[in-house]
């Protein structure tokens, strides 16, 4: 065992980890061989000495009251004189140690382990192919050399005062630094956080947002902040085109008018060339009069526009001037028809032709003292719809009233006329 000093100088990377090189030198009893080569331990005649030079990297825990304990590991090479040779051995180092601030000043206790390759290098004893181990331990004080820190001085943000939604815009920060000696971390106002001294940044949506800048560096923080107004983007509004069902309208029936637009936030405007108009962009209108008519949609958002027009031609109701279909009628208790009413259906199916949009609806009747009265009335408006089937009339377009049972005691009329099947043609949305 020896005593001697060790100085030690190191540079702090943060508050956890240091990197440390340090040199020791101590003196301890020598070993030397007698005449016969038997070892004298202690001999007063020879004094050795030893000298390390060390490097090695600190982790620092977290403190606990006044100590901070800490674990050590790095290289170091150690310098020895035996008998006056001088030799030397180098190899790992693993330690531990704590650190105590108390009394205004900055003490440390140290214990470490060195080992040493090859084992025979500093005190002639081993093999040569393994580790000699020295065990130290230390006590001393400590002084931190303190770098003066300046502080952040004069903080300038800057950045657009108006921007439009979608654009991507520049902000700086800026101090009497130099910007390696602080950090800027900003807070966008929608919710975003960037950081470094000049960022981008684009917002979805319009409004006025608070920007901040928080400026720091190890001594002192400090905010700067802007106000950005973010505007609407407004797209070109183009009208690619606007269709109208049904094609070829007819007077009092319903035109659906259906565009098709691109663009953003825009607003729409009918004229339809009677007078009327309509602000929905898909909207409906009916003529009270035929004709041809200039249909107009105007199309605008806050910084574009765009119009449209296009003729349409209203057809005349050729259908409201026909005569009532005429009415068939079949013997007592029968529902067959004659080659006479036949002829009567022929006839109703060439006038509703022209009527394609139209509904022919067919009612029935019996009187009571017929046999099945009601049923009867039923086989009767059957018989009728088949027949319009089989001139070829769609199916879409004829359908059954209700059937109807007369009381022969109330009629006015003479019963066979009762007896009978009316079609009427008539518009089926109403």
């Amino acid at each position: 065992m020896g005593f001697g000093p060790a100085f030690s100088l190191g540079y702090t990377l943060n508050s956890d980890w240091n990197v440390v090189g340090e040199w020791s030198t101590s003196g301890y009893p020598g070993i030397i061989t007698n005449e016969v080569n038997l070892p004298v331990i202690f001999s007063k005649d020879s004094r050795n000495q030893r000298t390390s030079l060390l490097a090695e990297i600190r982790y620092g825990f977290q403190s606990i009251l006044f100590f901070k304990p800490f674990l050590s590991s790095g290289l170091g090479v150690a310098f020895g004189q035996i008998n006056k040779e001088r030799r030397k051995g180098w190899g790992p180092l693993l330690g531990f140690g704590l650190d105590v601030s108390a009394l205004g000043l900055d003490w440390f206790g140290y214990l470490r382990q060195h080992y040493v390759y090859p084992d025979n290098a500093l005190d002639l004893a081993g093999t040569g192919t393994q580790f000699d181990v020295l065990t130290s331990a230390s006590v001393g004080l400590r002084y931190t050399f303190k770098k003066k820190i300046p502080g952040l001085g004069n903080i300038v943000a800057s950045g657009p005062s108006t921007i439009r939604r979608g654009s991507e815009a520049v902000f700086t920060v800026s101090t009497d630094l130099d910007p390696l000696e602080y950090t800027a971390t900003w807070e966008m106002g929608d919710g975003s956080q960037k950081t470094g001294q000049s960022i981008r940044h684009a917002y979805t949506k319009p409004g006025t947002y608070q920007v901040k800048a928080l400026v720091s560096n190890a001594k002192e923080s400090s905010t700067a902040n802007l106000h950005v107004v973010v505007e609407q983007t407004y797209a070109p509004v183009t009208i690619i085109s606007v269709s109208n069902v049904p094609t070829s309208p007819r007077v009092k029936e319903s035109v659906s008018l259906t565009p098709v637009i691109r663009g953003n936030d825009f607003t729409c405007t009918w004229t339809f060339g009677d007078g009327g108009a309509s602000d929905e962009c898909e909207t409906s209108h009916s003529y009270s009069q035929p004709g041809g008519f200039r249909i107009t949609l105007s199309v605008s958002n806050p910084e574009h526009s765009a119009q449209f027009s296009q003729s349409i031609l209203i057809q005349s109701d050729v259908c409201a001037d026909l005569p009532p279909l005429s009415t068939v009628y079949f013997k007592r208790n029968s529902a067959e028809l004659t080659l006479e009413m036949r002829q009567l259906l022929r006839s109703n199916m060439t006038a509703s032709s022209a009527c394609t949009d139209r509904m022919i609806e067919v009612y029935g009747a019996a009187i009571d003292n017929e046999r099945n009265a009601e049923e009867l009335a039923s086989e009767r408006t059957a018989s009728v719809i088949q027949y319009y089937l089989n001139l070829g009339i769609s199916s879409s377009r004829v359908r059954s009233g209700i059937p109807k049972v007369l009381i022969e005691s109330e009629l006015e009329q003479l019963p066979w006329t009762s007896r009978n099947v009316t079609s009427l043609l008539i518009n089926p949305d109403l």
